[in-house]
């Protein structure tokens, strides 16, 4: 029989991680709550107040706190063990090649099925390997808002050779807009600077994409 009364740790001795729920596993990494929450009520209100890709993408540790409302060593743990989480599946899937617009749009087309709007970036090596795979941002691509450091960040910090860039339309319409279009030339500016190409954007549909690349729309 169940005993709901159970503490994830016993849980996880007694019948594996694969059986603990999401809050069950985010409070053994929380360990402790405050005096005004406990750490399964916290863990419960992070599971059920915030879109799970929230705690993907952000990178800086005082934002994180703030959006949370969990202390500096809870957020230090919590960023260590999605981070550490992120390279393990970025490193199973590292072998993969990148030869064409068709083999970039088989990783990231899962992203037709995202609600929201994904920035997302393929960071590849000299033999055009993905060595990094990451969430940029999430919101509309809008060149005010998305500045090409954060792009090109993470390719300077894996060692990069090149990037592809992708989002998708929520709408299921692959089709690029002005902006699409104009935050693009912006990019390839700064990738000429810092001598980082960009191979690509592409755009996710509902089980389709547009190559911007191909439209001839990176010259």
């Amino acid at each position: 029989m169940e005993d709901y009364n159970e503490k994830p740790r016993e849980k996880l001795k007694r019948l594996g991680p694969q059986f603990l729920e999401d809050h069950e596993l985010l409070a053994i990494i929380l360990s402790k709550g405050t005096t005004a929450e406990s750490v399964f009520d916290q863990a419960k209100r992070i599971m059920m107040g915030y879109d799970r890709e929230e705690l993907i993408v952000e990178k800086d540790l005082n934002r994180f706190r703030s959006s949370f409302k969990i202390g500096f060593v809870q957020s230090c743990s919590l960023m260590a063990a999605i981070e550490l989480g992120k390279r393990f599946f970025v490193k199973k899937q590292g072998t993969k090649k990148i030869l064409g617009t068709d083999d970039a749009y088989e990783l990231l087309r899962n992203m037709q099925h995202l609600t929201k709007e994904y920035v997302r970036g393929l960071y590849l090596n000299s033999r055009r390997q993905v060595i990094h795979d990451e969430i940029i941002s999430i919101g509309s691509l809008d060149g005010n808002i998305l500045h090409p450091r954060e792009i090109f960040r993470p390719a300077v910090d894996y060692g990069a050779a090149a990037l592809i860039l992708a989002h998708n339309h929520p709408s299921g319409d692959p089709t690029p807009s002005s902006s699409d279009i104009a935050v693009t030339k912006k990019l390839l500016e700064a990738s000429k600077i810092l001598q980082i190409p960009l191979l690509d954007h592409l755009i996710i549909g509902e089980n389709s994409y547009t190559s911007l690349n191909k439209k001839g729309l990176m010259a």
